[in-house]
């Protein structure tokens, strides 16, 4: 028990430094992130916009992700550079791999229609 105590003692000591790293240094492209309620830093919610040098240029995401510092930078990478491995979206990796051209106009119709709404 004790042994498990100290385990999550650690993970949110961990969390609570990874937030504080956050709000001194923040993410580029990563306008807002907090956890999802008070006292609880594995859930955080955030606002990431797209980078300007991608597809997802003029876009903002809403997002929540279990805390993990990397998986926000993981997050705005996959916005700059979307890949094709083990995708989540299996149609877009084919066309991402297949027809470049046809797959970013098609990104930039979705951020156009659905992400595009909210204030950056």
């Amino acid at each position: 028990y004790q042994r498990r105590v100290r385990g999550l003692l650690r993970t949110m000591n961990r969390l609570q430094k990874e937030y504080s790293e956050i709000i001194k240094n923040p993410i580029a492209n990563v306008l807002l992130v907090e956890p999802k309620s008070e006292g609880n830093l594995y859930l955080w919610t955030g606002l990431v916009i797209g980078p300007e040098d991608s597809a997802y240029a003029g876009g903002s995401f809403l997002f929540a992700i279990f805390s993990a510092l990397l998986a926000l930078y993981a997050l705005v990478q996959l916005l700059r550079e979307p890949k094709t491995e083990n995708p989540l979206n299996e149609e877009a990796a084919f066309m991402l791999r297949e027809n470049k051209e046809v797959f970013y106009q098609m990104v930039a119709n979705f951020v156009l229609r659905y992400a595009s709404n909210h204030p950056h």
